[in-house]
């Protein structure tokens, strides 16, 4: 399954160019992560027990555990940029390959709500800042005209156009990419 998204410059957006859904994001968040914590707590506090102290137990390790699959569901977070990138495609885990167009910079990133890879296309010359970029991926510097790119991050990585070849690399300490 393979989906792809263009965005057109004539795309309405709000004030701040983002979507509604990357602004409603973190209270869907919060509200599915607080709903987690109160259906553990009343579990635990419905428990049957025979003395007050093993009913503050049973209460208190179900709270750690909620508190620890709250913890892991917020590190399971798509990848994201802003702004938008010029493509966004979705491959799957059996397809990690991908093209570069002509004139443009991709970057490929691990996706661990999909366990795939999404490619980001960059075709316009701006400073993207990356969200929730964790390990490896690769990207394809395609771009014409020579001109160079960075990777702001410690240390900052400058890029020059190669035809597109294929490189590694940590997206773990870059938070911003220069494109053009």
């Amino acid at each position: 399954m393979r989906t792809v998204a263009r965005l057109s410059a004539q795309r309405p957006r709000n004030k701040e160019g983002t979507t509604i859904v990357r602004r409603l994001y973190p209270v869907l968040t919060g509200l599915v992560l607080s709903a987690g914590l109160l259906v553990a707590t009343a579990a635990a506090q419905a428990a049957p027990t025979s003395s007050g102290t093993a009913r503050a137990h049973h209460a208190s390790a179900a709270a750690v555990t909620a508190a620890s699959h709250a913890k892991a569901l917020a590190r399971t977070v798509a990848p994201s940029i802003s702004p938008a990138a010029f493509s966004v495609t979705h491959l799957p885990p059996t397809r990690p390959g991908y093209s570069c167009p002509s004139s443009e910079l991709c970057l490929q990133v691990f996706d661990p709500v999909t366990e795939g890879t999404i490619v980001f296309d960059l075709f316009y010359c701006r400073t993207y800042t990356l969200s929730n970029w964790n390990d490896s991926g690769t990207y394809r510097d395609n771009q014409t005209n020579n001109v160079q790119s960075v990777f702001v991050g410690p240390p900052n990585t400058y890029i020059r156009p190669d035809s597109g070849k294929l490189h590694s690399i940590n997206w773990t300490p870059i938070n911003q990419i220069i494109s053009c």
